[in-house]
């Protein structure tokens, strides 16, 4: 799967029909709509050993001088984004780790104690064993996922889109 932003950049040039992003998205196409379609809890990942996995819950801010496994690009939005501006609400900025990653395999760097991420409630489904996840407190921290496509859809991809929305919805 292709980052949020490349997503949209692959409908806006019509090489692809349809894209599930994770908002936010930093670039705006004059073809793209992008519909908000659902969204769910965050939580942080940790090493199974951290001493953070035997808590129940954790405040944001004091996650302040542990690693980050995975920061914002300049270029990107999407998950790194919305969680950078979250920390930098409670004063800090995402220290980053010695190895960066995408989501595919930060579980797998934070299974090897090299940092932690804030991670959309899913990702719980594919985590290896040392992995622990644990509540951020404060209310509910959330992401939101959205469904692009071009503002003149072929009708079958708008039709599968309302389908998806209604079903989400």
């Amino acid at each position: 799967m292709l980052p949020s932003e490349n997503q949209t950049m692959e409908i806006e040039e019509g090489r692809a029909d349809i894209g599930l992003l994770r908002l936010p998205t930093l670039r705006r196409h004059p073809h793209i709509q992008v519909r908000d379609i659902g969204s769910e809890r965050l939580m942080v990942a940790v090493a199974r050993h951290s001493p953070l996995a035997a808590r129940e819950n954790v405040e944001l801010a004091e996650l302040s001088e542990q690693a980050f496994i995975s920061i914002p690009h300049k270029d990107r939005g999407g998950l790194s984004y919305l969680v950078a501006n979250l920390c930098l609400e409670q004063g800090f900025f995402p220290r980053p780790a010695r190895a960066l990653s995408r989501k595919s395999s930060q579980l797998n760097l934070i299974e090897a104690g090299l940092g932690i991420a804030i991670v959309p409630e899913c990702m719980r489904l594919t985590a290896p064993a040392g992995v622990c996840f644990v509540t951020l407190a404060g209310g509910k921290l959330l992401t939101s996922v959205g469904l692009a496509t071009r503002r003149e859809a072929d009708p079958l991809v708008a039709a599968f889109a309302d389908t998806l929305e209604h079903q989400l919805g």
